[in-house]
C-alpha cells in the first residue's frame, strides 16, 4: 500500500472488517493483499483493519501480530466466543476507531484487486452515495467443471454483468461493500441475532440502510476474487445454498416488518410466490432436458430448492448453515 507523504492531502480514514472463521491460509492471503493496495486518483487513506476471528485460532492470532506494521494504521485483532455470524460482524463493528469515515467490508476467502480499496472510494465520492457494492468474482480449482464455471451461480451479485458503472440500488452483500460510518452511527443499524446461524444477516442489514433512506451505487471496477473450493463446486452444494437462500428470506421479510411496524404478506400469498418459484424451475428443467445444458438445468433446479426453502421457512423451518 502506498504511503502518503507529509505534503501529500490526507485521505480517508478507512476501517477494513474482516471476519474470519477456520481460515488462517485464506486470511494471510488477505492481508497481504490488502497491504498491496495502490492509490492514484485519490489520497491514500489512513487504514486499520478490524479482524474479528470466531473461532480463537491462536495462528490467526500470530499471523495478526505478525502483520502490525506499515503501511497499515492499525491492525486490530478480536477473538468473538459466540458462535455465529452476526456477533462476528457486529464485533467487527463494535471495534472500529473512533472518526471512522467509511468502512469496508470483505470476507477472509477473497483476494482484492490492487485499486479495490481506491475505486470503491472513488465510486462514493462521484455519487455521494453511503453504500458502494462492488463484484465478487469467483475462482475455481483447476478440474471444477466447465459447466459450473458458466452458469453464473457463483457470482456475486447474480448477472453482475448487466449493472452499468455507478448504477444505483444493486444488490448488496457483506463480500465486497463500502459504508459511511455516519450512516451506521445514525441508526444504530447491526447485525440481527436471529440470523446468526442461518446466514441472511447481510440482506437484512443493507434493506434497513435501504429503508433508512441511504443511497447505494455500484462500483463495476471494484474488483474482488472469491476462492471457489472443489467441496462448493458441486451441484449438492448448489441446491443445498439456494434451499438456505429461500429458507432465509423469509425470516429476513418477518423481521423487516417487524422493525418496520408494517404488514407482513400473508402465507398464502407466500406460498404462492414460493410454488411459482418452484413450478417455473421445474418448467426450466423440462425445457433444458432436450439440449442437455447442464448449466441451465443446474440453475432452473435451484430455483426449486430456493422454492422449496421459502416453502419450508413458512413452515416454520430454520436451516442452521452455521451451525
Amino acid at each position: 500500500m502506498t504511503v502518503a507523504a507529509a505534503d501529500e492531502p490526507q485521505g480517508s480514514r478507512v476501517a477494513v472488517c474482516i471476519c474470519t472463521y477456520r481460515r488462517p491460509q485464506g486470511l494471510a492471503h488477505l492481508l497481504q493483499a490488502l497491504a498491496e493496495q495502490r492509490f492514484t486518483h485519490v489520497p491514500p487513506p489512513r487504514v486499520t483493519l478490524v479482524v474479528t476471528d470466531n473461532e480463537g485460532n491462536e495462528q490467526v492470532r500470530a499471523l495478526c501480530d505478525s502483520s502490525r506494521r506499515e503501511p497499515f494504521a492499525a491492525l486490530l485483532y478480536y477473538h468473538e466466543p459466540q458462535r455465529g455470524i452476526s456477533y462476528a460482524r457486529n464485533a467487527c463493528l463494535d471495534h472500529v476507531p473512533h472518526a471512522t469515515d467509511f468502512i469496508a467490508m470483505i470476507d477472509d476467502d477473497e483476494i482484492p484487486a490492487q485499486d479495490w480499496l481506491e475505486q470503491l472510494l472513488l465510486a462514493q465520492a462521484r455519487t455521494g452515495a453511503e453504500v458502494v457494492i462492488g463484484p465478487a468474482t469467483p475462482v475455481f480449482e483447476p478440474d471444477t467443471p466447465q459447466w459450473i464455471r458458466q452458469s453464473g451461480f457463483f457470482d456475486k451479485p447474480r448477472e453482475q454483468s448487466s449493472l452499468a458503472d455507478l448504477q444505483s440500488d444493486p444488490a448488496a452483500a457483506t463480500c465486497n461493500a463500502l459504508v459511511a460510518a455516519g450512516s451506521l452511527a445514525a441508526t444504530g443499524i447491526r447485525f440481527h441475532p436471529d440470523l446468526a446461524l442461518s446466514g441472511g444477516e447481510d440482506a437484512l442489514f443493507f434493506r434497513e440502510l435501504k429503508l433508512a433512506g441511504y443511497r447505494f451505487t455500484w462500483a463495476r471496477h471494484a474488483q474482488v476474487f472469491e476462492a471457489v473450493p472443489a467441496q462448493k463446486a458441486r451441484i449438492g452444494y448448489m441446491l443445498r445454498e439456494e434451499f438456505r437462500r429461500g429458507n432465509v428470506r423469509v425470516f429476513v421479510e418477518d423481521l423487516i416488518s417487524s422493525k418496520s411496524g408494517g404488514r407482513r404478506p400473508g402465507a398464502l400469498r407466500e406460498s404462492r410466490r414460493a410454488l411459482k418459484r418452484v413450478f417455473s424451475g421445474i418448467a426450466g428443467l423440462l425445457g433444458t432436458l432436450p439440449r442437455c445444458n447442464r448449466g441451465r438445468m443446474a440453475m432452473a433446479a435451484s430455483r426449486v430448492a430456493r422454492g422449496l426453502g421459502m416453502l419450508a421457512g413458512l413452515a416454520g423451518i430454520r436451516n442452521r448453515h452455521y451451525r
